[in-house]
């Protein structure tokens, strides 16, 4: 049992080191020995490759992994990432996993809220798809948060391609406030 385990550590290990080679097939190959082994820690990993590479096919399958989420505790890691400034640019990829992978984490609403304000239109889509499928329970204060985030932003008087978007978005969680556990 305890050589299964360390070659399974190993392989991971190999590639979490293949999936940043400037070779696009060893980084391929990385990717899938990832799927096989995958867990919430390769998230950030696989989520800095797809930002930082100009291949198509990388993109694709990274994209195609992170909308295939599955495993224990990787909501976490996606919210984390959410928050970051450093990965404003992956919010749109990281959302649509959490949409694709059926994962409409309500405890995180306002960090979902936030980034359909930040973000650009499709970012924006991807985010109010996931509050819109989120079911109760809701918790009180996150569902004031996100209500809060959105009220200012359209009280700025903002037009632009995405305010609809977000007027849709208050009427979805003012329905949430009187579902919200007090």
């Amino acid at each position: 049992m305890a050589d299964h385990m360390s070659t399974d550590s190993k392989a991971r290990k190999k590639a979490l080191i293949d999936i940043f080679d400037k070779d696009e097939a060893v980084a391929l190959r990385g990717i899938e020995k990832l799927t096989d082994v995958g867990s919430p820690d390769v998230i950030k990993p696989l989520v800095e490759v797809h930002r930082g590479t100009e291949s198509d096919s990388i993109k694709a399958r990274i994209e195609a992994l992170l909308n295939s989420l599955k495993a224990e505790g990787v909501v976490a890691p996606v919210v984390e990432l959410l928050q970051d400034e450093d990965f404003k640019e992956s919010r749109r990829v990281l959302l649509a996993g959490l949409w694709n992978s059926g994962l409409f984490p309500s405890e995180h609403m306002d960090v979902i809220t936030a980034s359909a304000i930040e973000g650009d239109f499709l970012c924006a889509i991807e985010a109010v798809t996931v509050v819109e499928n989120m079911e109760p329970p809701f918790n009180a204060d996150v569902v004031e948060e996100a209500c809060f985030q959105v009220q200012i932003y359209l009280d700025q008087g903002i037009e632009e391609d995405k305010r609809d978007l977000l007027l849709s978005l208050q009427e979805t969680l003012d329905s949430f406030r009187t579902q919200a556990a007090i």
